[in-house]
Order: structure tokens, then C-alpha cells, then sequence
């Protein structure tokens, strides 16, 4: 368990991955307190364009840093494919938390940090396994 985590830690696809994450999460997080308290846009509206802001950037640095993807047009529009029912997944679920956790008196100061770690852990499994992938998938026994 202790070697498997260190192996995490020091995986170089795990800290890029973390480094646009926090980037990624920067733009979000600040798009969205900027949007709510100095324009005062709705929340919802004001975390969908955070949002979106943040996970376009997300999107470039991941394919084009962190996994290294393949860039041919074939991969590109698998990739971007799959990425986007990612990210209506994940918009989904972020608004849902953020805005229930407003109704309970939690505001998104601690609610939208804590649905992006949330969601996090799986998008880079996601990423990884199946978004980014630099192998093609194993094709089932066509017997």
C-alpha cells in the first residue's frame, strides 16, 4: 500500500495532471467568486461559465501535456467525443453539489472545492484509461 501510493506521488502523469488541475481549478474557482460577487450573476450561470472556462483549458493541457494523447484528427474527435459527455457528467454533478449545498447553508466557497476533488479522482482514471489513452483499445475476440 506505502509503495503504491509513492509510486502515485512521484508518477510523472499524476503531477501534471494535479499541476492543470490546479490551474484548471484556479480559473474555475475565480471565474465563478468574480461572477457571483462583483458582476452578481446567478450561481448557476455564474458556475456553468466557470465551469466551462476552467475545463477547456483543462481539456488542451491534458491532451497536449500531461498524457502526451495523439493529435491526428481521427483521435482528436474520439477524444474531444468522449470528453465532452465527460464534462456534461461532470457539470451536472458539480452544479448539483454546489447548488444543494447552498440550500443547507454551505456556500460555494467550500462546496465547489470539494465537488472538484470529487470529481477529480475519476476524471484521471478517465483521462488515463480511456480519454487519453496513447495505446489503442484491445479489440474483443472476433471469433
Amino acid at each position: 500500500m506505502k509503495r503504491r501510493l509513492v509510486d502515485l506521488i512521484t508518477d510523472k502523469s499524476v503531477q501534471k495532471f494535479l499541476a492543470v488541475g490546479l490551474l484548471s481549478f484556479g480559473v474555475d474557482y475565480g471565474l465563478l467568486l468574480i461572477s457571483l460577487y462583483v458582476f452578481h450573476i446567478n450561481l448557476a450561470i455564474a458556475t456553468t461559465g466557470a465551469y466551462l472556462s476552467g475545463l477547456a483549458l483543462n481539456f488542451i493541457l491534458n491532451k497536449l501535456w500531461t498524457f502526451e494523447a495523439p493529435k491526428g484528427a481521427k483521435q482528436s474527435a474520439r477524444q474531444a467525443t468522449q470528453y465532452a459527455l465527460l464534462v456534461a457528467v461532470n457539470l451536472v454533478t458539480t452544479n448539483f453539489i454546489v447548488e444543494t449545498a447552498q440550500r443547507a447553508g454551505v456556500g460555494p466557497e467550500l462546496s465547489k472545492p470539494l465537488a472538484t476533488g470529487f470529481i477529480m479522482v475519476l476524471n484521471y482514471i478517465l483521462y488515463n484509461r480511456i480519454i487519453f489513452r496513447t495505446t489503442p483499445p484491445v479489440e474483443p475476440f472476433a471469433g
